[in-house]
């Protein structure tokens, strides 16, 4: 497509230039120095990641939600939102917003991934939908034959850590 083309989109979609872009780097991951079995016998391996800034992914995702109720109720006479707090098994104090985190390593690279939880699970099943108003994005990868946790500490999770303490 032309970039005047794919700007409108952009633009049309909530895309814009103040957008941050995701982070790519890379790291250099010494085997020698990680637990493990035969950890000596393998040579120095180089990673190329990349990480999402969460902020910017769950703002989006809160912004398209409250654009879809604000479409749905249109036609009624009061506009109003409901909350997307809910209740969660175990989590009885207060309600809130379930945020679930998960990775899949496999074909070469590892994939993380968050879902966000704005239904209950009860509103789920009444409508016959496990993930109505839950999305998920994929928030960070790594290219990687074999994931581990010295690389997911030196790679993906400082910055996963600090935009969640920061949500």
């Amino acid at each position: 497509m032309a970039q005047k083309e794919v700007n409108r989109i952009d633009k049309d979609v909530g895309l814009h230039d103040q957008m941050p872009n995701a982070i790519f780097k890379s790291h250099t991951l010494e085997w020698s120095t990680t637990a493990g079995m035969n950890r000596e016998k393998k040579l120095p391996e180089h990673y190329c990641y990349w990480n999402a800034d969460l902020l910017v992914e769950v703002a989006a995702e809160i912004d398209l939600l409250y654009h879809r109720v604000f479409l749905e109720k249109l036609n009624s006479n009061a506009v109003t939102c409901d909350p997307f707090d809910c209740g969660a098994p175990g989590f009885t104090n207060k309600p809130g917003i379930i945020v679930l985190f998960g990775g899949d390593h496999g074909q070469g690279a590892c994939l993380c991934s968050m879902k966000l939880n704005f239904s209950s699970p009860q509103q789920r099943k009444e409508r016959k939908e496990l993930n109505w108003r839950c999305p998920t994005m994929q928030i960070a990868s790594i290219d990687c034959s074999k994931d581990s946790f010295e690389l997911l500490l030196n790679t993906v999770m400082p910055s996963i850590k600090s935009h969640l303490m920061s949500l």
